[in-house]
């Protein structure tokens, strides 16, 4: 019974990402508190996903979050990323998918996709995290 089961944050890093908003989606808003995405591995583009992550095209379209935004619906979300992170242009389209009156919280700061920036923007995501789950 979903009733019984506290709400959980979710938070990952790259492909994690994109995974976490792929399974908050899936899980809905009984099940996940929040979710931070930080850095999310996000392509826009089935062909340059299919080598990076996707067994083919097909897959990609299945399993893509791109168009997928009400999945959300719900569920406070934020995601973080760097201007010179090679997904930043995916996650901008991304995160500009949403509806306007949707939870969602974007960061955008200069690095890359890398375990620098990774550092300097954790404590503010856990942070965020910690705001929203548990609470009543």
């Amino acid at each position: 019974d979903d009733d019984l089961i506290e709400p959980i944050g979710m938070l990952g890093w790259s492909m994690g990402g994109y995974g976490v908003l792929r399974l908050a989606g899936l899980l809905g808003p009984n099940r996940v508190a929040a979710v931070v995405a930080s850095s999310p591995g996000l392509y826009d583009d089935p062909e340059l996903a299919h080598p990076n992550g996707f067994v083919d095209e097909a897959e990609y379209e299945r399993f893509s979050v791109m168009d997928r935004h009400h999945d959300l619906a719900g569920i406070p979300v934020r995601v973080d990323i760097g201007t010179e992170d090679p997904f930043y242009p995916a996650t901008r389209t991304y995160v500009d998918g949403f509806a306007p009156q949707a939870d969602v919280e974007s960061h955008y700061s200069e690095g890359g996709h890398e375990i620098g920036y990774t550092r300097r923007v954790m404590p503010g995501e856990l942070a965020w995290l910690g705001e929203r789950v548990g609470r009543e």
